[in-house]
């Protein structure tokens, strides 16, 4: 991020709690992932007690999607569910400030082979996942290979929406820099 008048801006007090929670981000993704993942599931087990209102959402959608399944089982997988928006919460940090190389280390893509054959193919590809779950991740794994569009709603905080747009571009820049040469 270049500064400028509205980049200093967000140095203003009111964005220091900001600040604090993007440099645990950081620092969190310097850890090793089978770590980050066991406080991830800590803090997603912890949401699903504290955030009763998301819990109701989660519980409805699973109910909803799952009638066969018992109300215990719902429970486990709605447990599951935060423990993966946990897990996704604290290796996010990966995707906006790991390296390409740690990056291509950790993610490995299953059936990657349908997405190679459209490319061939010159088929036009939409990708959708959970906005909520590794969408960042996986976005910085494949946007490395070729250029992407990246839809997002923009963030409140003004200061989390430049890292998120910095986070999101910095391997497609690289990409593209590479490929002009």
């Amino acid at each position: 991020m270049k500064p400028n008048g509205s980049l200093l801006s967000l140095l203003h007090p009111r964005y220091w709690l900001s600040w604090l929670g993007l440099m645990v981000m950081r620092l969190l993704s310097l850890l090793p992932l089978p770590l980050l993942w066991i406080l991830g599931s800590a803090l997603g087990g912890l949401l699903y007690f504290l955030h009763a209102p998301r819990r109701r959402i989660v519980l409805r959608n699973i109910e909803g999607c799952f009638p066969h399944l018992d109300g215990s089982a719902q429970r486990r997988m709605a447990r599951q569910h935060f423990y993966g928006v946990g897990q996704a919460s604290l290796s996010t940090g990966i995707a906006w400030w790991g390296s390409r190389r740690r990056l291509e280390r950790l993610v490995h893509c299953r059936d990657r082979h349908y997405y190679d054959q459209a490319l061939v193919q010159g088929r036009p590809v939409i990708l959708l996942a959970a906005h909520f779950v590794g969408m960042e991740v996986g976005g910085m794994y494949l946007s490395r290979e070729r250029p992407m569009v990246d839809m997002y709603r923009r963030a409140k905080n003004k200061l989390f929406d430049e890292v998120f747009k910095h986070g999101r571009v910095r391997l497609v820049a690289r990409w593209w820099s590479a490929a002009k040469v």
